[in-house]
């Protein structure tokens, strides 16, 4: 059913080229970029789960529309870091941490409103890579665990936003995205992954800022 949704998203997308661009078809936004995960794991190491902490960076998405309602939209950011503690029996405990990249593409869908504010929603593609995946000291020392490694994410992501003007092709923008990401967490003990415990992080992002037409 997933994969069903992802390419239904993608054959939304191939579809924007038929369309006629208007005067002002880019818009950038920039901004802060907070990334909340609403975690989920198996169990590990006595504990309930692995809990998956926020971040936040700068980040900007542009997009291209295609008329006045249809657009695309591509999402970035500077890499997100999370620290990632047990849960359960083993609360508090420092694991290690994870960077990742969150790169996203959307279709973009504007609502013909009377107001100076505009409303957009989309539906995309989000695929995540992590990096510099790194076990704590505790995590070490305990269990002489000699690395950490979280597999890369793709699965759909869900959007809602504003633009209000604030001077003539400014604006005061914000997003809200529902991004579907799960991954699986090897922990490594001299050099063997000696348990798999799969993540499901699917976090809220949230996007405050500003925007630019052009």
């Amino acid at each position: 059913m997933k994969r069903l949704m992802i390419l239904a998203a993608l054959a939304l997308v191939a579809t924007f080229p038929t369309l006629t661009a208007d005067e002002n078809s880019w818009m950038l936004r920039f901004g802060a970029v907070n990334v909340s995960p609403n975690d989920d794991s198996g169990q590990v190491l006595g504990a309930d789960g692995i809990a998956v902490g926020d971040d936040t960076q700068l980040g900007f998405n542009i997009t291209y529309m295609f008329d006045k309602n249809w657009g695309v939209e591509v999402l970035g950011a500077n890499p997100f870091e999370h620290s990632l503690t047990g849960t359960g029996t083993l609360a508090g405990l420092p694991l290690g941490t994870t960077s990742h990249l969150p790169p996203t593409v959307s279709a973009i869908y504007n609502f013909d409103t009377e107001g100076d504010t505009m409303y957009h929603v989309g539906v995309g593609i989000n695929h995540t890579k992590f990096f510099e995946d790194y076990p704590s000291d505790e995590l070490r020392s305990a269990l002489a665990v000699s690395d950490l490694d979280l597999s890369a994410s793709t699965g759909l992501s869900f959007k809602a936003g504003f633009d209000t003007p604030i001077a003539e092709n400014w604006y005061f923008s914000g997003g809200i995205y529902y991004m579907m990401i799960e991954t699986d967490a090897d922990i490594i003990i001299g050099g063997v992954t000696a348990l798999t415990v799969p993540v499901d992080i699917n976090p809220w992002v949230l996007m405050l800022g500003f925007g630019t037409t052009f």
